[in-house]
């Protein structure tokens, strides 16, 4: 599992569907300049997303790799389902969990780099 700051994670099994058991793996933290405000992002296109239990399981289509997210992180996935700014994202997350402005803006853009890394998300330019 890889904890994405404060309760924002994101399982990566890291493994083909096919594989047997699943395996994790440490992904690669992008930095969360990479996602400011004004960016526009959404979920791609070539996933399937379902709840399994207490977590949702991303497939990505593309290369057979599945993922979960649990908790702060499946409520950003229902918010990346229409195409919206980090900022709005970030907004909604702090009107809705208990936690501080600054601290969720870091977790929100650290957990969008990590599903951009992993092609789950799709950026465009902020207006």
């Amino acid at each position: 599992m890889v904890q994405v700051a404060a309760g924002v994670p994101v399982v990566d099994r890291g493994a083909p569907v096919s594989a047997r058991g699943a395996v994790y793996t440490r992904a690669v933290s992008p930095s969360a300049d990479a996602f400011p405000e004004s960016v526009t992002v959404v979920a791609s296109n070539d996933l399937l997303a379902r709840e399994f239990g207490d977590e949702f399981v991303i497939l990505n289509l593309r290369d057979g790799v599945y993922y979960g997210l649990e908790t702060v992180g499946v409520r950003i996935w229902q918010l990346l389902q229409e195409p919206r700014t980090v900022h709005a994202i970030r907004d909604i997350v702090v009107a809705e969990f208990d936690v501080a402005p600054a601290q969720c803006d870091r977790d929100v853009r650290m957990l969008l780099g990590e599903l951009a890394v992993r092609g789950l998300i799709e950026t465009r330019p902020g207006a």
